[in-house]
């Protein structure tokens, strides 16, 4: 009799089980580049932003890409619309939603085989180089063609007012103490003087 009661149970909590872990049917691919717009100091010509998706297959490798055009536009093709030096492919995931480091670039398409690029919207674009003022880091999950998966997250440039250097602490920390040793040192030998 227990049998019969618990089997059903059990049946019916693992189905529960795996339908609240699966991914939402029908789930639109979605992301988002932070920060945007992107920040770019006068003469910098790549930046890092963090990519982060969802709504790709589970378990398919994924395709990270910047184009001058939507997925959905029915000229696009990727091997002319996207940088062939932007693609990167981070790993699958179980829920077909992730995120990664990536970096766009400003200016005209890094390879060179492209006659476009990604500006600022003050930029003058070379000549023979078409600007675009919104480019798009484009996630698609198994085939770079696979435009039915992809979600297009439009990102804009602007120019900040400089670069703020950055130092490791591993190179402040000595050169902290070896100010506080220096300012330790004339302060005894100023008070030595006035003894």
């Amino acid at each position: 009799m227990l049998k019969r009661v618990l089997a059903p149970a059990v049946l019916a909590g693992a189905l529960l089980l795996s339908v609240s872990l699966a991914p939402a049917a029908g789930a639109q691919p979605s992301g988002s580049v932070n920060p945007n717009p992107v920040a770019f100091a006068p003469g910098q010509t790549e930046a890092p932003v963090t990519v982060n998706w969802s709504g790709q297959a589970p378990g398919k490798l994924i395709y990270v890409d910047i184009c001058k055009k939507l997925s959905s536009d029915p000229t696009f093709n990727p091997g002319q619309d996207c940088a062939p030096l932007s693609s990167i492919n981070p790993n699958a995931t179980a829920t077909g939603s992730g995120t990664t480091q990536y970096n766009v670039f400003r200016g005209p398409d890094p390879s060179g085989d492209q006659p476009w690029g990604c500006f600022a919207a003050a930029d003058q674009a070379p000549s023979g180089i078409q600007k675009f003022t919104t480019c798009y880091v484009r996630v698609t999950n198994d085939s770079l063609f696979n435009n039915s998966g992809a979600a297009d997250i439009p990102f804009t440039i602007v120019e900040s007012g400089g670069v703020i250097p950055e130092a490791p602490v591993a190179v402040l920390l000595p050169v902290i103490g070896a100010l506080v040793l220096i300012g330790g040192f004339v302060l005894v030998r100023r008070r030595q003087a006035l003894a």
